[in-house]
């Protein structure tokens, strides 16, 4: 037989569901202004224990024991938080976040102002470039030759006309050319990536100075690696 407080409490208690139970808890527990998240509330809600006698006054002391324990590791938690957030937001904290840290080091940059107006030079003052105007009778220097070079595509389709019958009437020709030849499809005819300089480009584009057998045609781009056989210079 129980005492009949513990019936009244018993007979009380039976009246109160869950949810309402908790909501006491966390009313008597829960300091002000603190609310527990959904995800803890959700828990708390559906978690459910099994019963571990058939007194009715043990199932409801192990109901609020586990209550009780859930909301104590919540309002600690909580509070940790509460900590580390007025840590950040109270300017006279000892913890310093790394975004203070951040303003503090800028502060300590030394602007513009701090330079004396002497030293200062605009930047549109800064020429982009400068043009010497110094005449100069006994200088060494002079202009650096520049060379143009051009180059061709040439295909042999006549048989009569070798690969080494069109080198040497290049290389004889000039002196500064180098003779690609490309890889082709087919054994029956030949091609070839002709680099010369520009100013002998009109000779070698006349039909007569090719044998019988050969198209010529301006070559315009990069030539792949994958397109060449074999590569002579006259320089060679």
């Amino acid at each position: 037989m129980l005492p009949a407080t513990s019936e009244t409490l018993v007979l009380e208690l039976g009246k109160w569901t869950k949810p309402m139970l908790i909501d006491f808890i966390l009313n008597k527990t829960l300091p002000p202004g603190v609310k527990v998240s959904e995800s803890p509330l959700s828990h708390l809600n559906t978690n459910t224990l099994e019963p571990e006698s058939s007194d009715t006054s043990v199932n409801v002391a192990t109901i609020l024991h586990s209550v009780v324990i859930e909301l104590k590791n919540i309002s600690e938690s909580n509070r940790l938080i509460n900590v580390k957030l007025n840590s950040i937001t109270d300017p006279n904290s000892n913890v310093m976040s790394p975004r203070n840290t951040f303003c503090r080091a800028v502060n300590h940059v030394p602007t513009i102002s701090a330079v004396p107006a002497s030293t200062r030079v605009q930047a549109s003052d800064r020429p982009k470039f400068i043009v010497g105007s110094g005449i100069n009778t006994s200088s060494a220097l002079s202009a650096a030759p520049t060379q143009k070079f051009s180059d061709l595509f040439v295909s042999r389709l006549n048989p009569t006309a070798t690969a080494d019958l069109l080198k040497s009437k290049l290389f004889s020709e000039f002196e500064d050319i180098t003779v690609t030849q490309m890889v082709t499809k087919h054994p029956t005819y030949a091609s070839f990536h002709i680099h010369l300089p520009f100013d002998k480009l009109q000779d070698v584009l006349e039909p007569s100075f090719w044998p019988d057998g050969v198209i010529v045609k301006r070559f315009w781009g990069r030539l792949q690696p994958g397109m060449i056989l074999n590569s002579t210079n006259s320089k060679n």
